[in-house]
């Protein structure tokens, strides 16, 4: 009877990840969409029922995620519009005032109104549980803090998450971005690239493809870079600690992070440089190997 129930419970969760990845959807307009709402989200979809299943049960999950890593949880329910059809969306951005360029993969409207309820707004992708990884990230941080500051960490940490992997049940972290790792290496190898305090300085709500790549290469270096178990666990417990602070905007600045952890970014950054370019790229792990297996 046990192995019958496990089964099953496999069946289930093949069917669940397989509609995660089909996009051959019969022709449905977004006016009969299907509306459903989770402990904490409001999904609407016109692709079919199964996908829509998928991505209530990614979010559950993805929230629960999130939530472990910054210590807080957003105070409402957020809202995530998956269109069936590329120009599904792009028709229904324009009907309500927002004018996006044809081949945006997800937009965040911030603002809550009747006529343009703030949430996610992505058409359907191959590439959809990646997408929602990041950009639901981006999502669940800015209704936890009111922003999207500071930036490298918003950024970073978006990246990061953007790699996590789903099973149809539960999530798993630890990942590296190779496209950002291969081509932070190739700039390292060179002399080039950017000091840690101007990164963490940034102000602007945004990061050049170079920026992005090191803020995503720093914040993995917090997680996983440390030599031995005891130092990844001080290091952790420093994060958690800037985590906490940063509902002050004052606290958004390189200074405040080094108030805040401990840390001088001045002196990790050569050590932080060559851990970068001792990563393998072609490695899920970048040759550290599993993170949650380590041990000392």
């Amino acid at each position: 009877e046990q192995q019958s129930k496990n089964t099953e419970r496999e069946r289930a969760r093949q069917r669940l990840l397989a509609a995660g990845q089909s996009g051959d959807f019969p022709q449905k307009a977004w006016s009969n969409r299907i509306k459903v709402e989770t402990p904490h989200y409001r999904i609407e979809t016109n692709a079919p029922e199964m996908t829509a299943k998928y991505v209530m049960t990614l979010m559950e999950e993805l929230y629960s995620f999130y939530g472990q890593y910054l210590g807080s949880f957003p105070s409402e329910r957020m809202n995530v519009f998956i269109f069936a059809r590329r120009e599904d969306f792009v028709k229904h951005m324009a009907s309500i005032g927002s004018q996006v360029p044809s081949n945006t993969s997800c937009h965040q409207i911030f603002s809550n109104d009747l006529r343009k309820p703030g949430g996610l707004y992505m058409p359907w992708t191959e590439h959809l549980t990646e997408i929602l990884m990041r950009d639901s990230f981006g999502q669940f941080y800015y209704n936890v803090y009111k922003t999207g500051r500071p930036t490298w960490l918003y950024i970073g940490m978006e990246e990061y998450f953007m790699k996590c992997r789903f099973d149809g049940e539960t999530i798993t972290d630890g990942y590296i971005h190779e496209t950002h790792l291969y081509g932070l290496q190739q700039q390292l190898k060179t002399g080039k690239g950017n000091r840690l305090f101007d990164l963490l300085n940034v102000s602007s709500g945004w990061l050049s493809g170079q920026q992005g790549s090191e803020a995503w290469a720093f914040f993995y270096w917090m997680l996983w870079g440390q030599k031995n178990q005891a130092k990844q666990k001080e290091m952790h417990i420093r994060l958690r600690k800037y985590l906490a602070k940063l509902d002050n905007d004052k606290n958004h600045t390189a200074a405040a992070f080094e108030k805040i952890t401990g840390i001088k970014l001045a002196d990790v950054e050569e050590e932080w440089k060559k851990w970068v370019l001792s990563l393998n790229a072609n490695d899920p792990y970048g040759g550290l190997g599993d993170p949650y297996a380590k041990k000392d």
